[in-house]
């Protein structure tokens, strides 16, 4: 009985104090690891370029990072050339043009003016004006008439939802003859032109055409003042 309240032997002290000391070691080392392999995980992410996305003029989104292509992009996408999208610029001159072609016209330059106003369309919008035109002898009545259009693009914007739709808003002076009389006409009128991107060549550098074509006339003054 005596014995039991003494104090342990120094050598049961020292085993005790030698296996904490033990457990406290692997903890350090265990704590050292993840710490370590923390550091090198902010390291490698600020090493790496950050992911780059490229927003192109017709809304197409695009990454250019150096190493996004060849991360998840199949071999077959890799091997695909892309080409370069028609700026903004472009679109607005392509439409802007085509509508001084094909609203714009005189008896003299009618045949002309159409002619190209239709090369810059798709074949089945084509078809169908050509058809339209045969239908109501279109060119043969304005050639007799005389009749005389003069366009005046005062606003050409792209459709917020689709770049490729453009909304442009004019004025038209129309003039013919009927009965020795000359009519004249003032018109402001809407345009919607949608278009669709094609093979770029050296005559048509934009690569662009015109799908869908509409007109609305928005007000018109019989009584307008010549210029």
């Amino acid at each position: 009985m005596a014995s039991m309240s003494k104090s342990p032997p120094f050598w049961e002290a020292d085993g005790a104090l030698r296996a904490y000391a033990n457990r406290m070691a692997l903890v350090a080392c265990f704590l050292a690891v993840a710490v370590a392999g923390l550091a090198v995980d902010v390291i490698i992410t600020r090493v790496k370029p950050p992911t780059v996305i490229r927003i192109g003029a017709d809304g197409q989104a695009t990454v250019i990072s150096p190493e996004a292509h060849s991360a998840a992009m199949p071999e077959e996408l890799q091997q695909a050339r892309t080409g370069e999208a028609p700026t903004a610029l472009d679109k607005e001159h392509f439409v802007v043009s085509f509508l001084n072609q094909y609203m714009g016209y005189d008896e003299h330059t009618l045949s002309e003016n159409w002619a190209a106003a239709l090369n810059m369309m798709t074949a089945n919008l084509k078809q169908d004006v050509l058809k339209k035109m045969q239908q109501d002898n279109t060119v043969g009545q304005l050639q007799d008439q005389h009749a005389r259009s003069v366009v005046t693009i005062t606003e050409a914007q792209a459709d917020r939802s689709d770049p490729l739709t453009w909304h442009i808003y004019a004025t038209r002076s129309v003039s013919h003859l009927s009965e020795r009389r000359e009519v004249y006409q003032k018109l402001a009128e809407a345009y919607t032109v949608r278009l669709v991107e094609g093979i770029r060549s050296v005559n048509d550098p934009s690569g662009l055409m015109v799908a869908e074509f509409h007109s609305q006339q928005i007000s018109a003054d019989n009584n307008a003042p010549q210029p």
